[in-house]
């Protein structure tokens, strides 16, 4: 079966005795998206165990410009179902082989043309498709799979990904994927002394010798996972997003033995008889000279169109990344343990002009409220909270408050760390058992830390926390930073409700009420918010360039503070191409009960020169561009051309009816045009 969209798309759907086989060619303008052999279908399995296993075609018809394929969806009763007990055991069943009509399907297709990029910069045009799965059944379910591969060319090989989630594999994750065997998703390890790298595995190794480990195969599109997948190669672009915020988990692999790229959509949602999926955007573009850079931009002006469009839907603010200190109100030697020094905002505010002095815009602390590691010092930590008060250990709401005014005065903004879960032992959790989220098994959702439990923003949990949250603001909190944000909040889904209903909307509703407070978000994740630069954990290594992202919301995070800095771990050009692509480092100190008080050290030149740069100019670096000399060009949020940095790059570009004044590095003012030079610097480019 074959349609013929308007702007240029035809895609061929496989038939096979009256049952549909999936999408298995799909091009815009001749540019072929799907592999030979491939093939796009969604798998379905209700609550009951029953599993969607072909679709029987009744009906195609028009629909507006596009086309909606009817099907009758047929299924049989598997021996195992998607429910699980407390051993992790799926629930078992006798099974029905034989198929029976559980309903029907639509799958809804329509043309697509999408401008990306700034109107006053630089604008592209793609011709796609978006396409819809519609069920209605006679039975329950709450998830679909959205599965299928997806090849710019017609042939994964040589084929260049851009994608950006939470705890990057290596590099930039731009990915060439003719190297088979490798899975782009992400699992955090934890080893003994938990808190070390995050590594990123196809197939994780239960071995309980080595402590414990958080696999986490499917990332959530706008908590970890990607909001815009790109693949590029010599024949032209592909670019794949969902334009409506919802709950998207997705994993984009390719294993030895597989003929595409597989990219995959797992949707959930409240338990029903009937849903219609959001739409998917595939675009692509014919593009033979598309360079490096060029693909970068084209994957910027994406991200950002796909970013704004669920801001504007969850009411949420863009964050801008600053540079900033972490002081850890109860570290010590190994992973937050224990509690802090009780004179722990003097030796605060003792850094504040240090602060200054180096650029720093924000401070950041960890938990100052009640939490399991009082009562187990050395075992327990501040990530397993009580409450978010103010602890009289420290002096209670008066002296935090005191903290605050000071921190402000000093030009500094105060964000304090939380996630979204409470200790076991926590006295509010005691008093409501009814705020615990619930796996499918029964047991408590602990985001899979196993000594947490995640909490029901619908359920008291959320109002609870908010006041807690607002009486800090009246004292002079600034904002908050979400540990854990995708694992511990972004991915509950509420087992324990009949509903089975994802807590992801009633999340982003919270945040937006605490913005209504005037409290800012960094997040432990990707988002639509921006990368910010506190609180991701992959360390300085050997090779730096490991760690950080494609996008200018990248992060560098050492947890030793400035004495990291060394030629092994940072260099100078290292350090200014992150500041150049908005990119700024967080540092972090501990703060040990019974340790005397140790001041930092001021981190050498040209560090604070750079960090200084970037403060003053930060709020001019809107819209991006790379070249592909290695240099970086920002412009304000109005297309106008502000700053140039020359990043290991031989020559830089400027811009047509621009004047390059300098602003660090190379004393010289460049004219428009193309000028050679050696080493790292920055311009202001003024128009003339």
């Amino acid at each position: 079966m074959e349609v013929k969209l308007p702007n240029g798309v035809e895609l061929r759907f496989g038939l096979a005795g009256g049952l549909l086989q999936g999408l298995t060619q799909a091009t815009v303008d001749g540019l072929p998206l799907i592999a030979p052999e491939s093939a796009r279908l969604p798998y379905l399995e209700t609550r009951d165990s029953w599993q969607v296993t072909g679709y029987r075609v009744s009906d195609a018809r028009l629909e507006d410009e596009g086309v909606v394929l009817e099907a009758q969806a047929l299924g049989t009763k598997t021996g195992m179902g998607r429910k699980i007990d407390v051993f992790e055991s799926p629930y078992i069943t006798t099974p029905r082989r034989n198929p029976v009509t559980l309903g029907t399907f639509r799958w809804h297709i329509a043309p697509a043309t999408v401008t990306l990029g700034h109107p006053a910069m630089r604008q592209n045009t793609y011709h796609g498709f978006s396409y819809r799965y519609e069920f209605e059944l006679e039975r329950t379910f709450h998830c679909i799979l959205d599965s299928g591969t997806w090849e710019v060319g017609g042939d994964p090989e040589g084929v260049r990904m851009i994608s950006q989630r939470m705890n990057p594999a290596a590099g930039p994750l731009d990915f060439i994927v003719s190297h088979k065997g490798r899975c782009f998703s992400s699992a955090e390890s934890f080893l003994p002394g938990a808190g070390n790298d995050a590594t990123t595995v196809p197939d994780v190794p239960a071995d309980p010798s080595m402590g414990f480990i958080l696999p986490i195969q499917a990332q959530l599109r706008g908590a970890g996972g990607a909001l815009v997948d790109v693949q590029y190669k010599g024949q032209g672009i592909l670019i794949c997003y969902y334009e409506q915020a919802d709950y998207y988990r997705t994993l984009i692999e390719w294993r030895p033995d597989d003929v595409g790229i597989g990219h995959l959509d797992h949707h959930f949602f409240p338990l029903t008889r009937s849903y219609i999926t959001p739409a998917k955007t595939i675009l692509a573009a014919k593009s033979p000279d598309l360079t490096h850079a060029d693909a970068l931009n084209r994957w910027t002006d994406a991200w950002e169109h796909v970013a704004s469009a669920w801001r504007r839907q969850t009411g949420l603010s863009r964050v801008e990344p600053i540079m900033g200190l972490g002081l850890d109100c109860c570290g010590s030697v190994g992973r937050h343990h224990g509690s802090g020094p009780t004179d722990l905002f003097d030796r605060w505010e003792r850094r504040f002009d240090w602060m200054r002095g180096q650029a720093m815009e924000y401070i950041f602390i960890g938990g100052i409220g009640h939490h399991r590691g009082e009562e187990l010092p050395g075992a327990a930590n501040m990530c397993q909270p009580y409450d978010y008060s103010a602890r009289q250990r420290y002096g209670g709401p008066e002296r935090f408050g005191m903290f605050c005014q000071r921190a402000h005065a000093h030009g500094l903004k105060v964000i304090l760390w939380m996630n979204g879960a409470l200790s076991d032992w926590a006295p509010a959790l005691k008093a409501h058992p009814e705020w615990t989220l619930a796996y499918d098994s029964g047991m408590p959702w602990d985001g899979g830390y196993r000594i947490l439990r995640c909490c029901s923003l619908r359920k008291g949990f959320g109002q609870w926390l908010l006041e807690q949250f607002r009486r800090l603001k009246d004292l002079g909190l600034d904002g908050l930073f979400f540990d854990s944000y995708h694992n511990l909040a972004a991915m509950c889904i509420d087992f324990g409700d009949p509903t089975l209903t994802p807590q992801l909307f009633d999340l982003w509703k919270f945040q937006a009420q605490c913005e209504n407070l005037g409290l800012q978000w960094l997040i432990e994740s990707t988002g639509p918010l921006g990368v910010t630069s506190c609180g991701l954990w992959p360390q300085y290594t050997a090779s730096p360039e490991l760690n950080y992202w494609t996008h200018y919301r990248a992060i560098l995070h050492g947890d030793r503070g400035a004495s990291d800095l060394r030629n092994d771990h940072l260099t100078p050009n290292m350090f200014f191409r992150m500041l150049a692509n908005k990119a700024p480092i967080g540092f972090t100190v501990f703060e040990q009960a019974n340790a005397p008080f140790e001041g930092l050290p001021n981190l050498p030149e040209p560090y604070p020169t750079m960090q200084r740069l970037y403060r003053d100019v930060h709020d001019m670096m809107q819209v991006r561009t790379i070249h592909e000399d290695g240099s970086i060009a920002w412009a304000d949020a109005d297309g106008r051309w502000q700053l140039l940095f020359a990043v290991d790059s031989d020559r830089v570009t400027v811009p047509p009816g621009h004047l390059a004044k300098p602003l660090f590095g190379i004393d010289r003012t460049l004219s428009a045009g193309t000028h050679d030079l050696s080493g790292i610097a920055a311009w202001r480019l003024t128009a003339i």
